[in-house]
């Protein structure tokens, strides 16, 4: 069916086509059944129930590291898919780049997204060049899987993270096609190097970055990190990099302690140069992992001993933010000729394809955003575990359940001021809220989860528990329900105790009259009811109640004595 001398449909059709997943399955079968330096492994299915399978190139042996390389999790976005395969096919049947697998192992993940891959069309990605025809950006249920790496709602995603983690991974690539405005540059690509991650991981992939630039400088693309906040009337204005949070896939890769970059060709450009392209940076982050191996396994193994060794007290920064500080930048564009639209009544955006080359500048250094002091391990009482301990052992996070049940006074996290969106994200309503402190009482029962911050998953673990963490399970929705108050007082049942409230209690009262100082307060029967509703012992005390403790290392001992 497929071509017996090593060619793929888009060799065949000059870049115009891809082929299908099947082609990419028995491309891979074929290389493993050919070559002994190859084995296909089959790691899960997805929903439609097509198999989802890698290409596993080289042997793994004591401090040599593997590079995982992913692509088509957008599967629109399919040149990643095309070049690895081309790489795998140079590399076993061409006996290429022989000293790198000696050195580095590479696993290849040639599509994702396997049913949005199939899900073919030409008008799937309006702003894309080529190829002529190609996959849906989301999943069969809907689910965008680079948005899915904390929460794992998707069967792919959690079938992926176990499958990484078998591997070993040491450094991950992640092969995308960009969005956005039209300029020169070919690629983009952002290597995290965030002071969330731990600092020997931030020099070795500053040092990767550098080698990035200059290789593909060399290879003829140009290139320029992954930037955003472009003013394509004004390039001089300036452009940025943001961090990304865990639910991303680098951004995944940065918790776990990990080298990560993220590919991102520009869509505007002919798909062959896509693909080539993505060739070369996959080719060249693996000559560096092969070049950098002994310094790669060792920071990694440094970073996850430390990890293992985190105490109460220890600060962690949770999030970054780019800083103001800027280096000057050549911004590589094209002549922006903006033209009057009769269909918006406004300016679209055009180029001509007159080379303009602005000098400007760019912001991508970074510093802490959210910082947060551990406690000695976190608390979910045993209501919660079935929703919370699924997600904590796909990740790799370390727990423990109570074998006794306790009641005890604990400090908890007061969640105030809800507001929730009038659409869902990802199938999720994810809420806004700010926090304060709170004292409950709080009953564990057998089988409460103890997550302990001292384990090599400890970034992930802070990042799901932590309140302020942008990707938390209550960031996701996961704890939705303890924001919904259940029952309501009745005016006439209610006046009457508030009254007696207000004659008892003249801290109370005094309270009471400062409020009405405010209008709307005042104005309002039902806000003035509700003021003594709270207040009174009816109140629902688990209301806006984070479940999960931050607990001290006195109460974990308290709740899994040795």
């Amino acid at each position: 069916m497929w071509a017996a001398d090593w060619t793929l449909t888009c060799e065949k059709t000059n870049f115009v086509e891809t082929g299908p997943y099947s082609e990419a399955v028995y491309f891979c079968r074929r290389l493993a059944d050919t070559f002994p330096d190859a084995r296909m492994e089959t790691f899960g299915t997805s929903p439609q129930g097509r198999p989802m399978v890698a290409l596993v190139i080289g042997k793994a042996a004591p401090g040599k590291p593997t590079l995982f390389i992913q692509s088509g999790i957008h599967a629109g976005e399919i040149e990643g898919k095309d070049a690895t395969l081309m790489l795998a096919r140079d590399i076993l049947v061409k006996g290429k780049h022989k000293d790198l697998v000696r050195k580095a192992r590479l696993v290849i993940v040639p599509v994702f997204n396997l049913d949005g891959h199939e899900r073919t069309s030409p008008y799937n990605r309006i702003n894309q060049n080529g190829p002529a025809s190609m996959g849906w950006r989301v999943t069969a249920q809907g689910f965008n899987l680079n948005r899915d790496y904390m929460k794992l709602d998707a069967p792919e995603m959690r079938a992926m993270l176990a499958f990484m983690r078998q591997c070993g991974t040491d450094a991950f690539m992640d092969n995308h096609t960009s969005d956005g405005g039209d300029w020169q540059f070919q690629m983009h690509y952002d290597v995290p190097r965030w002071p969330s991650q731990p600092a020997s991981l931030v020099a070795l992939s500053e040092d990767l970055n550098q080698s990035l630039a200059k290789k593909l400088d060399a290879d003829g693309w140009p290139n320029a990190p992954y930037f955003g906040g472009i003013d394509p009337s004004h390039p001089e204005r300036g452009a940025s990099i943001s961090p990304f949070s865990p639910r991303y896939s680098h951004g995944y890769a940065a918790v776990t302690d990990r080298v990560s970059v993220l590919v991102e060709t520009h869509v505007m450009k002919p798909y062959k140069d896509r693909v080539l392209s993505t060739y070369d940076i996959d080719m060249r982050t693996w000559e560096w992992v092969a070049a950098h191996a002994a310094e790669l396994t060792k920071a990694r193994s440094s970073a996850l001993r430390a990890d293992a060794g985190a105490k109460e007290g220890d600060k962690l920064v949770l999030s970054a933010r780019t800083s103001r500080v800027a280096r000057p930048w050549i911004f590589k564009g094209w002549k922006y000729t903006p033209r009057d639209s009769a269909v918006t009544g406004a300016k679209v955006s055009a180029w001509t394809r007159e080379p303009v080359d602005v000098e400007s500048f760019i912001r991508d250094r970074f510093e802490p955003d959210v910082t947060v002091t551990l406690p000695a391990g976190y608390v979910v009482p045993a209501e919660w575990a079935d929703k919370v301990a699924p997600v904590l052992g796909l990740h790799g996070v370390q727990f423990s359940r109570t074998q006794k049940a306790r009641t005890i006074e604990a400090d908890v996290t007061m969640l105030l001021e809800p507001r929730f969106p009038s659409t869902p994200f990802e199938n999720r309503f994810m809420p806004a809220f700010k926090t304060g402190p709170g004292r409950r009482k709080v009953t564990l029962p057998v089988g409460s989860l103890v997550v302990p911050v001292g384990q090599r998953a400890m970034r992930v673990a802070a990042q799901l528990f932590e309140p302020q963490g942008q990707d938390s399970l209550l960031a996701w929705g996961f704890f939705n329900v303890v924001f919904e108050q259940k029952e309501g007082a009745d005016a006439h049942n209610l006046e009457p105790i508030a009254a007696k409230m207000l004659e008892a209690d003249p801290k109370l009262k005094a309270e009471f009259e400062e409020k009405l100082k405010d209008p709307a307060f005042a104005n309002s029967p039902s806000a003035r009811l509700d003021f003594f509703y709270r207040r009174s012992p009816y109140w629902d005390s688990r209301l806006g109640v984070y479940p999960v403790l931050r607990a001290s290392g006195a109460l974990i001992k308290e709740l899994l004595p040795s």
